[in-house]
């Protein structure tokens, strides 16, 4: 019989959906701020170091048969949390990209001044 309240897991789960929707929104809300995303990142980081160094670790197996089990688990249904971070080279990748776009469009738009200025128009 359901009597409308949920099991602790779902409460959980919807607990973490909320959450987890904030933070989206919060990046969107953000967009075009890299100052502000990058703060955001930052504080994720923070509570993952946190919780991965605190609670996670008091919460493995004490034993090594069950710890075998719980890795067996992890590596089953998508392996260990990760958050990575960006590589500086790809960072400057980005850049470089995003500057030699801005550069032939630049290179597009004075090339396209200087051919409706060119003399022969002119004397057309």
């Amino acid at each position: 019989m359901n009597n409308g309240i949920g099991s602790p897991l779902e409460t959980w789960q919807d607990q973490l959906q909320q959450a987890t929707d904030s933070i989206r929104q919060l990046a969107q809300h953000s967009r075009g701020d890299a100052w502000a995303l990058l703060h955001l990142l930052r504080s994720l980081e923070a509570v993952h170091q946190e919780i991965r160094d605190s609670l996670f670790q008091e919460a493995l197996p004490n034993n090594r048969q069950e710890l075998y089990n719980f890795l067996r688990e992890i590596e089953a249904n998508g392996g260990w949390p990760y958050v990575g971070r960006m590589k500086l080279k790809l960072l400057l990748a980005n850049l470089e990209a995003t500057l030699n776009e801005e550069n032939e469009s630049q290179v597009v738009s004075s090339t396209e001044v200087q051919l409706n200025t060119s003399p022969e128009s002119a004397s057309s």
